[in-house]
């Protein structure tokens, strides 16, 4: 692994509370419809999803161990 890499965390990776909010409001905003939920919420998961996958694709560029990454995600 590079010097200047340093493990990371989850925590630095997907925002937990922030998670929170977005499902929360995804929910709220669609009250009465389970369907609507459904699909706002799959959003907000994919995209948090996504930024973990560039988080791991720029560490593994810059040369940090495949089974480290695999251990982030």
């Amino acid at each position: 692994m590079s010097s200047r890499l340093r493990p990371t965390r989850i925590e630095h990776v997907v925002d937990g509370e922030r998670l929170r909010v977005q499902l929360t409001a995804a929910a709220l905003d669609s009250i009465g419809s389970e369907t609507e939920q459904r699909s706002r919420a799959l959003e907000v998961l994919r995209q948090a999803l996504f930024r973990g996958r560039m988080v791991a694709k720029e560490r593994l560029e810059a040369g940090a161990g495949g089974i480290e990454t695999a251990r982030l995600l």
